[in-house]
Formats: C-alpha cells, sequence, structure tokens
C-alpha cells in the first residue's frame, strides 16, 4: 500500500503473515513503516507489507447499514450515506458510496470506507 492512502486508525492486514486484522497506530513515511497493533502485540511493519482488507456485505451489516427495500432501489443505508454495488463471485467488490447530490464515492476495502466516515464527520469505530 502506499501511504497517501493510509491513516492512522486504519484497518489492514499483513501480507504472507496472517490475515488477522490489525489496526495502523503510526505512520512513518520517511522510513516507510507503519505501527500495527492488535490486542497488544505491536510490529513495524513496510508499506509493502500490507494490503487493505475487502469491503464485504457481512461487514456492512456488523455496522449497522440495513438493505433498503423500495421499488427500483438496491442499495444499503446507514449513517445517512447510499451504499450501492456488491461483492463478486471472482472475490472484488464494487461498492460506492452516495452521500448527497451528485456526491459519490468508491469503496472497495473497510479503511476507504472509515476515511468515508472520517470525513462525512461519522464518529463510529468499524466492526470487523
Amino acid at each position: 500500500m502506499k501511504p497517501n492512502e493510509l491513516m492512522v486508525e486504519d484497518w489492514v492486514i499483513r501480507k504472507g503473515v496472517s490475515k488477522e486484522p490489525m489496526r495502523i497506530y503510526n505512520i512513518n513515511v520517511s522510513a516507510g513503516t507503519v505501527y500495527l497493533d492488535q490486542d497488544g502485540r505491536g510490529v513495524t511493519e513496510k508499506f509493502e507489507n500490507i494490503e487493505p482488507i475487502p469491503l464485504t456485505l457481512e461487514i456492512l451489516k456488523k455496522n449497522g447499514f440495513v438493505y433498503a427495500d423500495l421499488p427500483f432501489e438496491d442499495f444499503y443505508e446507514g449513517y445517512g450515506l447510499h451504499i450501492h454495488g456488491g461483492n463478486y463471485a471472482d472475490g472484488h467488490s464494487n461498492w460506492y458510496i452516495i452521500c448527497g447530490i451528485n456526491v459519490s464515492m468508491n469503496v472497495t476495502h473497510v479503511h476507504e470506507l472509515q476515511h468515508v466516515f472520517k470525513l462525512c464527520g461519522i464518529e463510529k469505530d468499524i466492526i470487523l
């Protein structure tokens, strides 16, 4: 991942080590590293050794998004946001968030949803 894609408190996983989600607690751009921690097990990792967590329908539901059962509509809603799209058989996701008139953002990973929440002033800790 690239430093400009990350913020402190983002959820990520370590490549090839474990698929266990870890949270970023510090970013050192000059050293090319992030400090990750989960349950008191801190580790410093290079940017290229971390990867994003795909945003899934299960994660959306765990975090309070519900299906909008409206005619001619196909989205999940929560926190004043509408999320359209879905997960596909090949494992990739293609979600996008509508937040206001003519404003939409692609969100395919958990850390991107965290950024949307922050931009919208939504104080919500993501549950994985």
